[in-house]
């Protein structure tokens, strides 16, 4: 076991199976023997992501799932985040170069980004749509107006001509 040292002073203990996943911390244990090191300080990464960190690293560390569950697996974990935590988890994968974590937040995140594309794309298409039936509501008023307008001035006139 090796025990990590989150940004925000909460130590976790990792089987160094699963530490094994994150080339910096390869490297941390290979150059040292895990008695020497007896906490890893993570001075980029928060408790909380590093949870989520490990939960990755224990599903993929010597998976024997096929591909197609990892897919699932990975689909569920990343529904959980929103855009502020997939930006904590890049971050944290990117520090500890996981690189498939890094794939999977980044794939998400454009995912994402395309999504809000779309919808904003339909939100103004909804809003162009509302503006041109609005513009043709008030053009349309103005003409019952001005109809009104003409028929109270022949009246006007009408009525005129008969006291005459």
């Amino acid at each position: 076991m090796v025990t990590l040292r989150c940004s925000d002073g909460a130590e976790v203990k990792v089987d160094v199976r699963v530490a094994m996943n994150s080339n910096t911390l390869r490297l941390i244990l290979r150059r040292n023997k895990p008695e020497v090191y007896n906490t890893i300080p993570l001075p980029n990464v928060n408790s909380g992501v590093l949870q989520k960190v490990i939960d990755y690293c224990c599903m993929h560390a010597g998976s024997s799932a096929d591909e197609d569950a990892l897919k699932t697996w990975d689909a569920e974990f990343v529904k959980g985040f929103d855009v502020e935590g997939l930006f904590e988890l890049l971050t944290a994968a990117n520090y500890l170069e996981i690189k498939g974590l890094m794939d999977l937040a980044l794939r998400t995140t454009a995912d994402l980004y395309k999504a809000e594309q779309e919808q904003s794309s339909a939100a103004k298409e909804l809003f162009r749509r509302k503006k041109r039936a609005f513009g043709m509501l008030f053009l349309i008023f103005l003409m019952l107006v001005i109809v009104f307008a003409m028929l109270v001035l022949v009246y006007v006139r009408s009525s005129r001509r008969s006291w005459f």
